[in-house]
């Protein structure tokens, strides 16, 4: 039984112990991951599930460098070593870090001027990012059905496709302008415990 599998089992566990107890639950923090959905959704109702705000993000940017390996290998070596190389940091990182920095700004904004796709979807990204920063539920779904509506409108595969998942999980996304609860700080210690583990295996 894989790591993941474990997880999923003792998730369900839990759920099930909450529900048998009749515990009342608000909200519950996640990723989309299926088998998380599936274990909640089969003893509480969908509007508990909320997704956790940096996932999202996170794979819009595995979106966007993947998008990106595909186009720098349209080009030539010598377009690719002078445009697309170092790129990738400069794509996934936020603009805001990106704009008081004038030679990496410069980088990145020629790449963008000189490739329309990756332009459009680093728009994307960055207009996705700001759908956190709504302040009620209705304002987000306003948002949300625009930037949907832009990345379906971008033919551009892999957004689309992306969108089309954002799509399916729209409940759990906008739930969280209702409970605005995320799992970072739990992440936080796994990532810590990660951390000892290697440190200890080092020493053993």
């Amino acid at each position: 039984m894989g790591w993941e599998r474990r997880k999923s089992t003792s998730l369900e566990g839990f759920i099930r112990t909450l529900k048998r107890r009749r515990v009342v639950l608000k909200a519950i923090a996640m990723d989309m991951w299926p088998a998380y959905i599936k274990a909640v959704s089969k003893y509480y109702p969908e509007q508990v599930i909320v997704f956790n705000r940096y996932h999202p993000i996170q794979d819009c940017n595995r979106i966007l460098d993947e998008l990106r390996r595909v186009e720098a290998a349209k080009v030539s070596l010598r377009e690719r070593k002078e445009v697309y190389t170092g790129t990738r940091y400069l794509l996934l990182r936020g603009r805001e870090k990106i704009d008081n920095l004038p030679e990496a700004k410069q980088h990145l904004d020629r790449l963008l001027a000189l490739n329309e796709s990756l332009n459009t979807a680093y728009i994307l990204k960055e207009e996705l990012r700001a759908l956190w920063d709504c302040q009620t539920r209705e304002d987000a779904e306003e948002y949300f059905n625009d930037w949907l509506q832009k990345a379906w409108s971008s033919d551009i595969e892999l957004v689309v496709k992306f969108a089309n998942k954002l799509s399916r999980h729209r409940t759990g996304i906008l739930n969280y302008f209702d409970n605005r609860i995320t799992t970072g700080q739990v992440e936080g210690i796994n990532n810590k415990i990660k951390v000892e583990s290697v440190k200890n295996e080092a020493v053993a």
